[in-house]
């Protein structure tokens, strides 16, 4: 029998222990990760919950606004509720749109145009306005539909596609501010 054995059996052994508790700290440090993972996504929800319910209540007070001669404003302090609720809408549609980078933001710009103009706007529409490829209109597109812009699709029964803004966006005729409110974010 080797006189080293019991040696090189105690040596393999600590490197054995020195691996499991190595194992075990990387196991510690993973599942710290992941608990600090788990509340950031839990203050996301909760973000986002929260957003949902303002957004909810935006529409809930949009569809209170007068049309017509229906749910006429007379009161003083419904208009200021109004007015409060135009602010709260408008502040949101600059958070979405604070987001957009140039070419987004003039892609949406030109489809805005080309609705006025042509109603139905294609893929096509935008890349001859702006002197893009199809292709990356497309991917300017689902940009700013992921985004939350108020950018719809329909597909037709000829399988072109055409685009539209929302109308809850149009009816509130913010383009101009939203143009004003982009370039006073470069300065």
């Amino acid at each position: 029998m080797d006189p080293d054995f019991d040696v090189k059996i105690k040596n393999s052994f600590v490197r054995v222990r020195e691996d499991i508790q190595f194992i075990k700290e990387e196991v510690e440090k993973l599942k710290e990760a992941l608990n600090s993972q788990n509340k950031e996504n839990l203050d996301l929800k909760r973000g986002v919950e929260y957003l949902k319910s303002i957004l909810n209540d935006i529409r809930s007070q949009i569809s209170s606004i007068s049309i017509g001669n229906h749910r006429v404003v007379d009161d003083k302090r419904q208009s200021m509720t109004i007015n409060d609720n135009d602010k709260q809408l408008k502040f949101l549609l600059e958070n979405r749109f604070r987001s957009l980078t140039d070419r987004e933001f003039s892609v949406f710009t030109a489809l805005y145009q080309l609705e006025e103009e042509l109603g139905k706007v294609t893929y096509r529409d935008i890349a001859n306005k702006l002197n893009l490829t199809e292709g990356n209109v497309r991917n300017y597109i689902s940009s700013l539909i992921g985004k939350g812009i108020p950018v719809a699709r329909e597909r037709l029964f000829n399988g072109k596609t055409i685009f539209f803004i929302k109308k809850e966006l149009r009816d509130l005729n913010v383009m101009a501010d939203l143009i004003e409110f982009r370039q006073n974010k470069k300065i």
